[in-house]
């Protein structure tokens, strides 16, 4: 059964050490050896002054395998309109859609008023949504939404983390990464990395989300959800 997150969580600073433990990849539908139980999240914010409110909310995963974020004032609010619901929900793929270039899970991700009615984002405005690929994701891996029958690729950006892809979306729906997936080398434990090269990944993430100038899809003032990673104890050398 898949798990259901509510998060929405204010700036954090991340702090490393030892060893930071990441999730396998969670499969709604898993591939022979894979993982499944895929979480879900939902969150629903007040409106204030007729004005949506940001926000960052994300899948329980570490880290998380999909992610939406607003800096507030993009989205479509009626007068009557008093808060919003948003979910971000794991669906198999459409009927009579290619599965053979999805890297991972389809995400539906819905916004609705009190009400349950449909909420759009207004013209001109975007917001952020972040996937999570399985290890091994192509790094040309892109972000589509699956539109009139068919996916539509989206300008798809790095985070800064491996597997971890970034798009700034005009409309909600289902979504899913396009691209190759090559299992990951055996060897040394696929779980674990180095906490530099995470704390690395999740500077650039947070500098990307707050609108830094070396990500072209980056928006002004969206806020950050890093979180402080689980770690493993390391053991004392003899």
């Amino acid at each position: 059964m898949m798990g259901t997150a509510q998060l929405v969580r204010p700036v954090e600073v991340p702090l490393f050490d030892g060893v930071v433990v990441v999730d396998p990849y969670r499969y709604l539908s898993p591939p022979p050896g894979g993982d499944g139980s895929p979480t879900s999240a939902k969150a629903t914010l007040a409106i204030e002054a007729g004005k949506s409110p940001s926000f960052a909310v994300y899948t329980s995963e570490m880290p998380p395998q999909a992610e939406l974020l607003a800096k507030g004032g993009e989205l479509d609010i009626g007068p009557g309109s008093t808060s919003v619901t948003l979910t971000i929900e794991p669906i198999p793929p459409a009927a009579g859609s290619s599965q053979a270039t999805i890297a991972g899970n389809v995400y539906r991700v819905k916004v609705v008023d009190q009400s349950g009615a449909a909420l759009a984002i207004l013209s001109g405005q975007t917001i952020t949504l972040a996937l999570r690929g399985p290890a091994g994701t192509a790094v040309d891996a892109a972000i589509a939404r699956f539109d009139t029958g068919a996916w539509q690729q989206l300008s798809t950006g790095p985070s800064g983390l491996q597997d971890l892809f970034l798009s700034n979306v005009n409309a909600f729906g289902d979504f899913a990464l396009l691209g190759k997936v090559t299992p990951v080398a055996t060897g040394l434990d696929p779980e674990l990395l180095l906490w530099g090269v995470v704390a690395a990944g999740l500077t650039l993430l947070v500098a990307w989300r707050f609108g830094g100038r070396s990500n072209p899809l980056a928006p002004s003032g969206a806020p950050a959800r890093p979180r402080p990673p689980r770690t493993k104890p390391q053991k004392p050398l003899k």
